[in-house]
């Protein structure tokens, strides 16, 4: 009888949470707002003031800005899968980007007590 992998590291699901874990914080989301509004009205004053079609341009560059700042958003909700049935499909999205491929209990328990949920449950049951 074959035995079924419980964690899949290289997941569709598990790659997102890793990436979210990188790109998905505020501070990433408003730092890609800002500079693409920087560069687009740079190109406009180029466009307007100067009168020059090199403006064009320097507005487009706004646009890859905007789309990370657009996909560090859609990365901070990952749902679980619907009718999943492995660790990777039904873990909170948080604990999912922390997890190690090789996955020991001393290394998840060391990292579910760095999210909000583990700490919750250790304060509540007293562990």
């Amino acid at each position: 009888m074959k035995q079924e992998s419980l964690f899949h590291y290289s997941s569709p699901r598990a790659y997102r949470a890793r990436l979210a874990r990188h790109v998905a914080g505020s501070d990433v989301y408003w730092l890609a707002v800002l500079v693409g509004i920087a560069i687009f009205a740079a190109g406009a004053l180029l466009l307007v003031e100067v009168h020059a079609s090199a403006g064009w341009f320097v507005a487009g560059l706004a646009g890859p800005f905007w789309m990370l700042a657009g996909w560090s958003r859609s990365l901070r909700d990952i749902p679980p899968i619907r009718g999943g049935t492995t660790i990777d499909a039904l873990l909170d999205a948080d604990l999912l980007g922390m997890l190690p491929r090789e996955l020991t209990p001393q290394r998840i328990g060391e990292l579910l007590m760095q999210v909000r949920g583990g700490r919750f449950f250790a304060n509540r049951f007293g562990l």
